[in-house]
């Protein structure tokens, strides 16, 4: 071997340890010029610094990993990372769909599908032990076929998106707040443990973990080369899922991370000393507040008149769908709940999220015609319940045990789909209903 040949080979080496030594430890405070991350799908960094995962687009999803892997060796598979993150949904109260710090072997996530699978994984590598997947998600929607314990939760997902562990964390995910997340993997010797803590941004980290679960990750993570990074999807409806710094390391915990406050944490230096105040007020006026309310409520208007069905109060349906729980899924206009009403009749209750743009006599013109529609091609409206002051409308559907017909256009279920002929007897099918 010449020298040239030997000099070669330990510039070689030194590059190629050098590269897992950077990878090692690491610290993002914000990604102004990128950061050199690998950013795919809607991935994008913006102009002030943040990392944007996916925009209020539907049914897209934003991959983005460190642009060096991690290089795990002798069985040991400790870390500790600390990332502030916020979520903001295009319509308030209404997630779409979620975000996950994930560790695979594949920064592009081959296949892997938005929505409900946050663009992780596919209905068919589900729990395939090839996926070798660590991620702690951040979810915004209840999905029941992924077993979802709410609306807003964090889970450790290993392989699948069905969570081994999951826990409701004091803080709202889907309001647009900045907040912070620590996940500890110790896997020294037979000591396996995960745990991970959720804060408002700059509140500190919480002394007591939110999820703790004993897990030993030899078996999902490979003992090679792994990225770490996160990835968002949207379904249905949208958010926008961004990072506003990042800090890694193998050895030892994490660096801290000085960043803004999230909203909440900037209005209590504000709030506190006007809450007496505040009280005061709001006792004078609720009296007032109630009686409007109750006339309002009780008022009629013409387009109810022609609406036709039976006017459910908001209290009835609340106790039959238990306190709008079960979620079937999530629509144009909002969520559509199941519910038992008091002769035993299965309804689906959708909650109408009204758009202010849209005068809510001019949004129930629309829901009146349906309302006089009867074809056993459509779905029967049984009838509807107005909250005038929070301008919303809640109506009463037939129950369809087989889903909504989204889920079988968009293949959102696992299943096989619609054929092309089928799909063209379900238009026939609603024009004649229509005509």
């Amino acid at each position: 071997m010449t020298i040239i040949q030997r000099f070669v080979i330990v510039i070689s080496l030194a590059v190629f340890f050098q590269a897992h030594t950077r990878a090692t430890q690491f610290v993002y405070k914000g990604f102004h010029g990128g950061g050199g991350l690998k950013l795919s799908g809607s991935a994008d960094i913006l102009s002030s610094g943040l990392l944007q995962l996916t925009d209020f687009k539907t049914r897209v999803l934003g991959h983005a990993f460190h642009p060096y892997p991690l290089h795990f060796k002798n069985h040991t598979f400790s870390f500790s990372t600390t990332f502030v993150f916020s979520i903001d949904p295009e319509h308030p109260d209404l997630g779409g769909h979620g975000m996950a710090f994930v560790i695979t072997p594949f920064p592009d996530l081959p296949g892997a599908f938005p929505g409900q699978f946050l663009g992780l994984l596919n209905s068919s590598t589900m729990g395939k032990a090839f996926n070798h997947l660590f991620a702690v998600e951040f979810d915004t929607v209840r999905n029941f076929q992924l077993e979802d314990i709410d609306d807003n939760h964090v889970g450790i997902d290993l392989n699948t998106l069905v969570s081994v562990a999951s826990a409701q964390p004091e803080v709202c995910l889907k309001c647009g707040e900045n907040i912070q997340a620590w996940i500890d993997v110790n896997d020294a010797g037979s000591n396996h443990k995960v745990d991970v803590f959720v804060a408002i941004a700059g509140s500190g980290k919480p002394s007591r973990p939110l999820l703790s679960a004993a897990i030993d990750l030899s078996a999902v993570i490979l003992k090679g080369d792994m990225y770490v990074g996160f990835s968002a999807g949207t379904g249905l409806l949208s958010s926008k899922h961004r990072v506003m710094g990042w800090s890694f390391n193998t050895n030892g915990s994490a660096a801290d991370l000085v960043l803004p406050p999230g909203k909440r944490g900037r209005q209590l230096v504000i709030i506190v000393p006007s809450v007496a105040l505040a009280a005061l007020f709001c006792g004078l006026v609720s009296v007032l507040v109630l009686r409007r309310r109750r006339l309002r409520d009780s008022e009629v208007e013409e387009w109810e008149l022609e609406l036709a069905p039976r006017r459910f109060t908001y209290s009835e349906l609340e106790v039959a769908t238990k306190g709008f729980k079960e979620l079937l899924g999530s629509g144009g206009f909002g969520r559509v709940y199941r519910g038992v009403l008091s002769g035993g009749q299965e309804v689906a209750v959708k909650r109408v999220a009204h758009d202010s743009k849209q005068g809510l006599r001019e949004f129930a013109a629309e829901i009146s015609t349906i309302g006089r529609l009867r074809h056993r091609n459509l779905v029967k409206l049984h009838g509807y319940c107005r909250r005038q002051r929070k301008a919303e409308l809640l109506l009463v559907y037939d129950y369809m045990p087989n889903g909504s017909l989204d889920r079988h256009l968009f293949f959102t279920g696992g299943g096989p789909g619609l054929s092309w002929e089928r799909r063209l007897d379900i238009l026939k099918g609603v024009a004649a209903a229509l005509l």
